[in-house]
C-alpha cells in the first residue's frame, strides 16, 4: 500500500518540503523476508534484523505481505519447514555470511546469529 511521506531538507542551498510517494515499511520488509529465501545475500537478513531492532514493527503485516508476494512469484510458496532448512544451508555458507562485510558501515556491531535468531523468532516461525 502507497502512503505519502513527509520529506523536508534545509540547507544553504536549498529550502523546501514536500510528499514523496513510497511504500509502507512492513510491505518492503515483506518483500525483503521473500528476498531472503529466494536469493543468496546475507544483507536481506541484516536489513531485517535492522528494522526489528530499531522501530516499532507489525509483523503481522511483514508476514502477510511476504505471503502475497511470494503466492504471486511461485505456484507453490515454502512451507515454514522449507524456510528452515533453506536458511540452515544458508547460515553455514560463506558466501552468504560474508556478502554484508563489504557494505556494512564502519562501526556498526552485527553477528549473523544473532540475526537469524530474532528473524526467525520474529517472522519465520510464524509464516
Amino acid at each position: 500500500e502507497l502512503k505519502e511521506i513527509p520529506y523536508e531538507v534545509s540547507n544553504s542551498w536549498f529550502s523546501g518540503r514536500c510528499n514523496i510517494t513510497g511504500y509502507e515499511i512492513e510491505e518492503l520488509l515483506g518483500t525483503k523476508l521473500k528476498a531472503l529465501y529466494q536469493r543468496k545475500k546475507g544483507r536481506d537478513l541484516f536489513d531485517l534484523y535492522w528494522a526489528l531492532t530499531n522501530k516499532a514493527m507489525d509483523t503481522n503485516k511483514i508476514i502477510h505481505c511476504y505471503k502475497v508476494h511470494m503466492e504471486s512469484a511461485v505456484e507453490k510458496p515454502p512451507t515454514k519447514k522449507q524456510f528452515l532448512v533453506n536458511m540452515s544451508e544458508k547460515m553455514l555458507d560463506n558466501e552468504f555470511t560474508e556478502d554484508i562485510r563489504m557494505v556494512l558501515k564502519r562501526g556498526i556491531e552485527y553477528d549473523n546469529e544473532v540475526a537469524w535468531e530474532l528473524v526467525r523468532k520474529e517472522l519465520v516461525e510464524e509464516i
